[in-house]
């Protein structure tokens, strides 16, 4: 004994992991540790270290997983190892070197020689299935997407495209494959060949890589709502409207056919009223590829306070399957939270210009300081609609192109065929925005905004 910073080592042969602990408040450098750790016979391996928050090449804890050996007995070497306290400022400070440094030791391993497995395989995605072996997995050979083999009753091949896994250099026991897309309501058979455990003593025998599953049957994805200020004014009942729309996204194509007020309702809460069904009165609309479907309601401004979406079993995808719908019976969708996208708030700039202006500029407000806009979708003309609200029929101005402000991506500037050419009040509608990143994204369902304005 030295009488300097202490640490202490062990092992753990059920994870074939050494792990060193730094003592006394002290840290090692983890270079430094690496430097001086040897053993005999050789250990091939991973570090991991848990370090300094703010200086991570200090660490107290250093565990060192090495691949299963055949060996009964291992000699582990440490020379002289320096020993540091963390100061103020970043600073750390030698504090000689750790208590019996160097030293060597031995310690009895149990040779961990288990021929790999394939237990089970499973879809988590429309192209990803994940395998679970007994053991981990060599790495060099787990990440090649030749070793696995997958096709269908009729033989058609399903291609795999790459291999990850979570544990690192020594792929972990689950292992996961992206596929091209796999067809639901398909039963695939797959074969592993070529793999061995991560000590690479056993190949994988035939009778031990093989695995069924069925094509990914799909799960709803998420809900997003969003509160439209549309500043449309109705004559009959003498209120500003207000339109909330709602959104539920599935990552497969559904059977729209299963789809209904059972399994699927929205519930609205009027302000001052008791709670009930507003499904009734919303409409309703499916994407192209029946993967999104849209809620949408118009009210008198403050109608409801909040929305509940219940979600239930009972959909199907196109091959017949139920859709996994754990997780999202009673969701909550406050609008009032702006969806995850964020709400458009459709103004004009400034007071529009006067009817002979062959131009109309207004802005969309975002709740926060970024844009919203998508540039591609804003800058076409045929999302753009003018109205006389007097007269819907009437003949207005072409849009023929429309430009976006350089300096602020939210400002709008319509170009029309011609002036309006007389007072009047007008509504503009605009649809089939999009945001990428939310839910809406792609869809084609983003609502409806609607602005009036008069002169």
């Amino acid at each position: 004994a030295t009488g300097g910073p202490r640490y202490y080592w062990w092992v753990d042969e059920n994870l074939n992991r050494l792990e060193f602990n730094a003592q006394d408040g002290t840290y090692f450098n983890t270079a430094e540790l690496q430097a001086a750790f040897s053993t005999v016979p050789f250990l091939d391996g991973d570090w991991q270290f848990e370090g300094h928050e703010a200086v991570p090449e200090y660490a107290q804890i250093a565990s060192y997983f090495f691949k299963p050996i055949q060996y009964a007995d291992i000699q582990v070497n440490l020379d002289a190892l320096a020993a540091y306290t963390a100061e103020a400022g970043g600073y750390f400070k030698n504090a000689g070197d750790f208590e019996d440094t160097p030293s060597s030791k031995i310690f009895p391993v149990i040779p961990d020689l288990t021929p790999p497995v394939l237990l089970a395989a499973e879809a988590v995605g429309q192209d990803r299935v994940r395998l679970l072996f007994n053991t981990r997995i060599d790495a060099a050979l787990a990440e090649d997407p030749a070793n696995y083999l997958i096709h269908d009753a009729d033989g058609t091949s399903l291609e795999v495209l790459s291999v990850d896994s979570a544990g690192g250099d020594f792929f972990d026991q689950d292992v996961f494959l992206t596929t091209v897309a796999q067809e639901t309501g398909t039963d695939y058979t797959l074969r592993v060949v070529n793999l061995t455990e991560w000590g690479g003593y056993y190949l994988i025998d035939s009778a031990d890589g093989g695995a069924t599953f069925a094509g990914y049957r799909g799960q709803l994805v998420g809900t997003a709502s969003v509160r439209e200020y549309d500043f449309s004014y109705d004559e009959s009942s003498g209120q500003w409207l207000e339109r909330q729309s709602f959104l539920v996204r599935f990552d497969v194509p559904v059977n729209t056919a299963t789809v209904n007020d059972d399994n699927l309702t929205l519930w609205g809460r009027p302000s001052g009223g008791q709670e009930h069904q507003a499904l009734a009165e919303a409409v309703k609309k499916w994407n192209a590829d029946a993967t999104a479907l849209s809620f949408t309601l118009v009210s008198s401004r403050y109608a409801y306070d909040s929305f509940k979406l219940f979600a239930g079993q009972g959909i199907e995808n196109t091959g017949g399957e139920l859709v996994d719908i754990e997780g999202f019976n009673g969701l909550s969708s406050f609008p009032y939270a702006y969806s995850p996208m964020r709400a458009n708030y459709l103004s004009w700039a400034s007071s529009p210009a006067s009817p002979t202006a062959p131009a109309l500029t207004f802005e969309f407000y975002p709740s926060g300081s970024q844009n919203v806009l998508d540039a591609q979708s804003a800058a076409s003309a045929q999302n753009y609609r003018l109205e006389d609200r007097s007269d819907p029929q009437a003949g207005l101005p072409l849009i023929t192109s429309v430009e976006i402000d350089p300096q602020n991506g939210n400002r709008v500037t319509l170009l029309l065929a011609g002036p309006l050419a007389s007072t009047g009040s007008f509504r503009l509608r605009v649809t089939d925005l999009d945001d990428p990143g939310s839910l809406w994204d792609g869809t084609g369902l983003y609502p409806e905004i609607t602005v009036d304005f008069s002169y």
